[in-house]
């Protein structure tokens, strides 16, 4: 399924959080990136990740993914385990919208 979102650091977890229609169940994900996903940092203190064959995307960035929506993810770690849910991310299908 496809999903518009925006990513955010809310001091525990890196989270992709839903844009555009409400009309969903779930609006605040922990995304299960694509292996080989390696968190970054901008020269701004901004959080980020940067994904093979699709480069760095920072807190803040609107981008589209495609993936699948989970309630739960078994050994998800504690601290990203009280957001809506979890979004596996596949690698391919993903574009930046903005920055």
């Amino acid at each position: 399924m496809p999903l518009t979102a925006r990513l955010e650091w809310d001091d525990s977890c890196l989270l992709v959080k839903r844009h555009g229609t409400t009309e969903h169940l779930f609006t605040t994900f922990v995304p299960v990136w694509p292996e080989g996903t390696k968190p970054v940092r901008a020269a701004d203190g901004r959080r980020g990740i940067e994904i093979p064959k699709v480069g760095q995307l920072f807190e803040g960035a609107l981008f589209e993914m495609v993936g699948t929506e989970m309630p739960a993810i078994r050994d998800a770690p504690a601290t990203c385990a009280a957001h809506d849910g979890f979004f596996v991310v596949e690698p391919w299908g993903m574009r930046r919208l903005q920055t």
